[in-house]
């Protein structure tokens, strides 16, 4: 029950089942005996479905951050439900990227040769000339990378500009997670940095970037780079499952969103390779869903009685990414989209 006042705005009354004819009596006793006072009558059916308890829980569990959304703008749920939920939800979120990537990997599986051979020995210092090398910047967004061709090999410095997300090598030179202050990132604020320095990448190693993380990448000592040699076409897939060499020929793609709000995931998953993300248009733009959401945050008067602004961009910082680069299939891979569409873009 709200009740509604110039001075006190709204004020929120929750009350048991068993007391429902209690407060069904007051209500009577006060329309009959205060009818200037105003009182509008709603029952849960009268409210749209994602209000509903169930509708709520079976979105935090598929996409939490839209989840806790909807619990905090319905109107049917109590405040002791809200706070419960959303601190379960913020736990686990927390978990996922703390364990999802954790410090020390199984590298029974590395090419562990291949990558000490690649490390400088003592006979280098012998050479008389070395390749020029020059200084290498830019901002990288979620992807993979590889060295010698997507960015120069040397010692890197690494920042986080926005966003939270892992960054990790397959070499296991890196293997932090990276946060630009963000709420979510807050909590785990003792597992996450936003700068890291002196992270030698050399030739052939791949650096992953998850998430909503934005990183800016330099290094002083940048080697050279070798483009990719294919010779692919750009392709739009929607809601589906495709397969790698059938429905659009193998190779290397940045991924692209165009509309809807989804998974992006391949299988075989391979954390150097492949991606598992979620993907949707950024709350607060304009847009469908951004508009669905918006519908119950007006009253009958079609005034805005609620800001919700900052829950936009804290769900923004952590969730939605438009964008991947860099993701390799080989023959018979398999690309699972849900409810959106995207474009393949050759990777050069």
């Amino acid at each position: 029950m709200n009740f509604m006042g110039d001075q006190v705005g709204k004020i929120r009354f929750s009350f048991s089942k068993k007391s429902r004819d209690s407060i069904e009596r007051a209500i009577s006793y006060i329309n009959h005996n205060a009818p200037d006072i105003v009182t509008i009558a709603k029952t849960p059916k009268d409210y749209k479905i994602y209000y509903r308890k169930w509708f709520i829980l079976i979105s935090t569990i598929v996409c939490a951050p839209v989840g806790i959304f909807l619990l905090w703008k319905s109107p049917l749920q109590r405040k002791f439900f809200q706070c419960s939920l959303t601190a379960f939800a913020i736990a686990v979120i927390a978990c996922n990227l703390f364990f999802l990537y954790p410090k020390t990997l199984d590298t029974h599986n590395l090419p562990i040769e291949e990558t000490f051979n690649t490390l400088p020995s003592s006979e280098d210092n012998n050479v008389e000339t070395e390749p020029s090398r020059t200084s290498f910047s830019d901002t990288l967004t979620a992807g993979h990378y590889t060295v010698g061709v997507d960015i120069p090999s040397g010692t890197y410095k690494f920042f986080a500009k926005s966003g939270l997300g892992n960054l990790m090598s397959q070499s296991l030179a890196v293997n932090e997670i990276l946060d630009s202050g963000t709420t979510a990132g807050n909590i785990i604020s003792s597992a996450t940095t936003d700068e890291l320095s002196n992270i030698l990448l050399l030739d052939g190693d791949i650096l992953t970037i998850t998430g909503t993380l934005e990183v800016s990448a330099g290094c002083d000592n940048a080697g050279e780079l070798t483009p990719r040699d294919q010779s692919l076409n750009e392709v739009e897939l929607e809601y589906g499952i495709y397969t790698a060499g059938d429905d659009f020929p193998a190779g290397t793609y940045d991924l692209v969103w165009i509309e809807g709000t989804g998974n992006v995931q391949t299988d075989p998953y391979d954390i150097n390779l492949g991606i598992n993300e979620i993907f949707g248009e950024k709350l607060g733009n304009e847009g469908s869903y951004t508009d669905t959401l918006n519908q119950s945050l007006y009253d009958e008067d079609g005034e805005n009685y609620f800001d919700f602004s900052e829950e936009y961009n804290e769900i923004n910082e952590v969730t939605f990414i438009t964008g991947f680069k860099n993701v390799t299939f080989s023959e018979g891979d398999l690309l699972k989209i849900n409810d959106i569409k995207i474009k393949l873009i050759p990777s050069s």
